[in-house]
């Protein structure tokens, strides 16, 4: 099998680092495959996939995101797009189109999230939020009654 590296799209590099935790930054992510995956998930909520600018410096190795239990993501995800089971397949080709997809649904959600996180001083807070707001429309559109405003009274 090849050594297929998931690449962090060019504009967002710098993005991606502030996202992830470090000496010099909070970010609310442990890796930046962590960032990574949460943006990849963040694009199909959103049904968004774009085409991913290559030119990352440092590309990730698969075995990063197979660690941190991002493999199956990257697997649902590429099912998904592509509706073919095929796409599950041990082969390089199949490899490539997973991690090609992958790396278009984290484009699109990291495109989403720094326009909405822009101006944001705490990514964590922000994100938080806008998982709350997602939760709520999801509410919402099934009918659901939400009770915590019953609660908070």
């Amino acid at each position: 099998m090849a050594d297929r590296r998931i690449n962090v799209p060019k504009k967002h590099e710098d993005f991606v680092q502030k996202l992830t935790r470090s000496a010099t930054t909070t970010g609310p992510f442990e890796t930046q495959a962590d960032a990574i995956a949460f943006a990849a998930a963040w694009g199909a909520r959103h049904s968004s996939w774009t085409e991913i600018e290559i030119g990352t410096r440092d590309p990730i190795r698969p075995e990063v995101f197979t660690r941190g239990g991002h493999d199956t993501l990257i697997h649902l995800l590429a099912f998904h797009k592509t509706k073919d089971v095929k796409v599950l397949a041990s082969t390089d080709e199949m490899e490539e189109a997973r991690a090609s997809v992958f790396e278009g649904y984290a484009q699109a959600g990291l495109d989403h999230l720094e326009l909405r996180l822009r101006g944001e001083v705490d990514y964590t807070e922000a994100i938080l939020t806008q998982i709350k707001m997602e939760a709520t429309k999801d509410d919402e559109r099934e009918g659901n009654i939400d009770i915590r405003n019953l609660l908070t009274g």
